[in-house]
């Protein structure tokens, strides 16, 4: 009788261990939202000493934002290592890899990730991009061909497909890819294009829309790629 009410006492003391873990997850990935980084920092602490998958996720993610990408990749190789089914930690680790140009590293994660319900798009689209920054353009087209329009990640590959093919000079192609609806980048690779089939007319208007939209992000992300928001 003893040994059956200890036995439900550490079954409900589990429970309630990984109910707080969830918790405080949820709390650092709302910090993170808000650019709270310090905070991330605290808590994906806290995690990690608690042993929870999570904290790898929360601090690889936080880490990433910072730029500090072969740190996080370096974390997230342990994160994959100790929980290889954890898909997103495999997402991660090649995005931290990409991002640091280890191009060649970050192929393996994100090609476990092809037959993914959940990462299967955007996966292609990870790996376009790869192969892009690699100077492998068709290779990567190949792949956002093959994302569903359906998919979560489609309008993720339509951007893709603007900067590669821009990259490669088809700009009429490029602009075959963009609608209404798409990121502020996405506008800026129309903008782009427009500009280099010398439609200027039409780069600036769509250049305002783009600011009215998002003024901080449209001038961040235009000051990046050299292109002009009015005249």
């Amino acid at each position: 009788m003893n040994s059956q009410i200890r036995y439900r006492g550490l079954h409900v003391a589990s429970r309630w261990k990984q109910k707080y873990r969830h918790w405080l997850f949820e709390r650092g990935m709302r910090a993170l939202e808000r650019g709270n980084l310090r905070r991330v920092e605290r808590i994906g602490d806290r995690l990690w000493k608690m042993r929870y998958s999570g904290s790898f996720e929360l601090l690889g993610r936080m880490l990433i934002c910072q730029g500090e990408n072969e740190h996080a990749a370096d974390l997230l190789a342990q994160g994959v290592d100790r929980f290889p089914k954890l898909e997103i930690l495999w997402s991660l680790l090649g995005e931290a890899r990409s991002n640091s140009k280890d191009y060649d590293g970050a192929i393996y994660p994100f090609s476990r990730l092809l037959d993914s319900e959940h990462f299967g798009g955007s996966a292609r689209v990870n790996l376009a991009i790869v192969n892009g920054r690699r100077g492998r353009p068709e290779e990567g087209l190949a792949l956002l061909d093959q994302v569903p329009k359906h998919s979560e990640a489609w309008p993720r590959a339509q951007e893709s497909k603007m900067w590669l093919l821009n990259e490669m000079g088809r700009y009429q192609e490029s602009l075959g890819s963009y609608f209404d609806g798409l990121s502020i980048r996405a506008m800026a690779y129309a903008v782009k294009a427009h500009h280099a089939l010398g439609a200027r007319e039409e780069a600036l208007r769509l250049a305002a829309l783009a600011v009215a939209r998002d003024p901080q992000g449209a001038r961040q992300v235009f000051e990046e790629l050299d292109l002009p928001t009015s005249e």
